[in-house]
């Protein structure tokens, strides 16, 4: 009888597939849960093939779902030897996705053995909200400096990445600077960023107008207002 033994696992989901024999069963657990994905994004997860038997086992991942991308996805495991496939998904829009992907394992000189190997994921948007879309500096001294903070949270439950971009830039007026405009949120993350008001012009009113841009998400409008005060000096005209 031949004889030869191969494990499919993969730590981060304790996935195990066990061929003890070409003639046995091939016992699964409950398969790979990508769990949440970005939209767009793409989350890969490894599988380690290793053949403890003396005969070399071909397998063949004959996937039937286009989220799901197994490389390589067919291959030789010599006997006593491992190699490793990538499991990758992406999808394009907000979606439950549950597969079957047959899994065939053949040892030299024996039949196909097929099981099936099911594979999960959830993709969602990422969501953005911020504390407030307006800040007010109000009446400040040329020379003097003010910061605020603006908080952008994260209320989904997929990590995002954030890009905050000036919409109408005044290379005359510098007044405004932010303390960061790229930046990653987790799921629930929250990041304060600060701006700083630097007037620079007695009398200038300065406006900034910025996007808060979620990376397959929404984006948010924020705008910022400053008023430059100069100082009151008056000469006298009395003499000593």
């Amino acid at each position: 009888m031949l004889k030869a033994k191969a494990r499919i696992s993969t730590p981060s989901t304790g996935a195990t597939l066990a061929l003890e024999s070409v003639q046995s069963s091939i016992p699964f657990s409950s398969g790979i849960d990508f769990g949440y994905v970005c939209v767009g994004k793409t989350l890969t997860k490894t599988l380690v093939l290793a053949n403890s038997g003396t005969t070399t086992v071909r397998f063949n991942f004959e996937a039937a779902d286009q989220h799901f991308i197994f490389t390589p996805s067919q291959g030789n495991i010599a006997p006593r030897q491992k190699t490793e496939v990538t499991v990758s998904f992406v999808s394009a829009e907000a979606e439950v996705l549950v597969a079957a992907i047959a899994v065939t394992l053949t040892a030299q000189g024996g039949e196909d053995i097929s099981r099936v190997l099911k594979l999960s994921a959830m993709s969602k948007y990422p969501f953005i909200i911020v504390n407030t879309q307006f800040i007010g500096f109000e009446s400040l001294l040329v020379g003097k400096v003010e910061t605020r903070t603006v908080a952008v949270k994260n209320s989904s439950l997929v990590q995002t990445n954030i890009n905050i971009e000036k919409v109408v830039d005044n290379h005359d007026d510098n007044s405004f600077s932010i303390s960061m405009d790229k930046f990653s949120l987790a799921p629930q993350g929250e990041v304060k960023v600060a701006i700083k008001y630097t007037p620079q012009t007695a009398g200038n009113i300065s406006c900034g107008y910025y996007k808060i841009c979620s990376d397959g998400g929404n984006e948010l409008n924020l705008s910022v207002r400053g008023e430059a005060e100069g100082f009151n000096v008056e000469l006298s005209t009395n003499s000593v």
